[in-house]
């Protein structure tokens, strides 16, 4: 029973990969979410990877769609990611959503790579949000991540 599942979650993988590295975001969204709705096992990497993607390619709206999809299922980012989507949701300035991103590594006892810490604060002072800039700028030291 579980090769034919196995199998199946690699083709799902080299589909979605294929579209992925032809640029065709929109399709791989499709196949995504195909996979997630089938009888396949979808795991935390498979979410990772693709919520990667989507940041990679600017489709911060879909990373968060996918974000709240993986969280019930017991699923989390990587530091790494988690550090990449807090930066590209500055360019954005979806405060809220970044400081959602934030409890939820502390949760999970991760810290965002000094790069996302740097470009929130950066961001955090250029909108005049300066009691928040400090409130994180004692996060992260407090966290071991000298700004």
């Amino acid at each position: 029973m579980y090769q034919p599942l196995g199998v199946q979650r690699l083709i799902y993988r080299t589909r979605i990969a294929s579209y992925v590295k032809a640029g065709l975001i929109d399709y791989a969204v499709k196949v995504f979410e195909e996979m997630t709705l089938s009888e396949c096992r979808v795991f935390g990497i498979d979410y990772n990877r693709f919520i990667g993607v989507l940041i990679r390619h600017s489709r911060l709206d879909l990373a968060h769609h996918y974000y709240s999809k993986m969280a019930p299922l017991g699923f989390s980012l990587s530091s790494f990611t988690y550090s990449r989507f807090i930066s590209g949701l500055c360019q954005t300035k979806e405060f809220m959503f970044i400081e959602k991103l934030l409890n939820d590594m502390d949760r999970l006892h991760c810290v965002p790579d000094i790069w996302a810490f740097n470009i929130y604060l950066n961001l955090l002072f250029r909108e005049n949000r300066e009691e928040s800039a400090l409130e994180v700028f004692g996060r992260m030291v407090e966290r071991g991540r000298e700004p």
